[in-house]
């Protein structure tokens, strides 16, 4: 399985370690992209050490809307497209938030080329953001497979949520359910294993928006999206 993860926490080498377990499972080929710099931890911002692990491969790539303090819901990486299309991976892990702009970027192009999407929540309080936030969440939620929550508040909120994927409620040191969301045939939806359930999340649009799936499909070029 070509598995493609973008994680801007990574940058530390302490925060490798989980990917370096999961990329040694069998039939697993990883690639990691982080920034070329994250001030990560109050520290100044820190730089990759450019040493490349054994069992998967690193890509430093620039950052945008990275800020002084590291804003986790506005940055992005410019070269996600280029690299999801040189890749096309199986399955994209975005180690961030729903409601973050790396993580809407990833979910809509990676659907494009027919990926898998997998997010990781911390988020444990049910909180409103300011627009453009929601649109982000709203189009993870829906769009996303499964999501690696770090404790059972976190879970617990994407039910609330209407989440309706696969949720692996985990601490991030429990790598083994790492493997678990990513082996999407041994986990359950709704009682059923993903290889039972038809089809993918549908496009639900809330109501006043004034937008249908089939317009968003056409304006946002998202390709043959579940109507």
């Amino acid at each position: 399985m070509n598995v493609l993860v973008l994680s801007h926490t990574s940058v530390l080498a302490s925060y490798r370690r989980k990917w370096e377990i999961l990329s040694s499972f069998p039939n697993v080929q990883l690639t990691l992209v982080i920034p070329d710099a994250w001030p990560e931890a109050s520290l100044a911002a820190v730089r990759w050490d450019g040493r490349q692990p054994r069992s998967y491969r690193i890509l430093c790539v620039p950052v945008w809307f990275r800020g002084r303090k590291g804003h986790i819901t506005r940055y992005c990486f410019p070269r996600t497209p280029w690299i999801l299309l040189r890749m096309r991976p199986d399955l994209i892990h975005v180690d961030n938030e729903p409601f973050s702009l790396s993580a809407f970027l990833a979910t809509l192009l990676g659907r494009c080329l027919g990926s898998r999407i997998v997010f990781t929540t911390f988020e444990n309080v049910f909180r409103t953001y300011r627009a453009p936030l929601p649109l982000f969440l709203w189009t993870v939620l829906r769009l996303a497979h499964g999501a690696q929550a770090a404790n059972q508040e976190a879970a617990t909120l994407l039910h609330r949520r209407n989440f309706r994927g696969v949720v692996v409620d985990s601490p991030e040191e429990r790598v083994a359910d790492g493997r678990a969301i990513w082996s999407t045939g041994r986990v359950s939806v709704g009682g059923r294993s993903a290889e039972q359930t038809p089809g993918r999340p549908r496009l639900r649009m809330p109501a006043g928006t004034g937008l249908t799936p089939r317009v968003l499909n056409r304006r946002l070029h998202l390709g043959n999206l579940p109507l």
